[in-house]
């Protein structure tokens, strides 16, 4: 009986895995895989201490990758609409400076730079 985790299964009958087709062409899945193999996999090496099984553990593993590539793949498909700049001002992480207009990153209570603290 297959076993799934998010968007992943486990058939025991074939020994495969299925999940969404474009991570698992992905050199992130192909990682994820050699470093469960290698032993070296520190999410995988929990997960068998506290799943119920060691499909279970396998899968969480692959759907924790997942999870991440899948946010990396949408950063930069918005990146790419500029939707998300180039640069390192990302809205709403920044302000100007009441005093001189200079971007700043954490204004105090008067919304002032360092330089128009002092």
């Amino acid at each position: 009986m297959p076993t799934t985790v998010g968007q992943f299964t486990f058939d025991a009958e074939t020994s495969s895995i299925s999940g969404p087709a474009d991570y698992m062409r992905s050199d992130d899945y192909r990682r994820t895989i050699e470093s469960i193999e290698a032993g070296t996999n520190h999410v995988f090496r929990a997960g068998c201490e506290f799943s119920p099984t060691i499909e279970i553990a396998l899968l969480v593993t692959i759907q924790t990758n997942y999870a991440g590539w899948a946010g990396a793949q949408q950063f930069h498909a918005r990146r790419e609409a500029g939707l998300i700049p180039e640069t390192g001002e990302a809205p709403g992480l920044f302000a100007e400076c009441n005093g001189c207009d200079a971007p700043i990153e954490r204004p105090n209570a008067a919304g002032l730079c360092d330089a128009c603290r002092a």
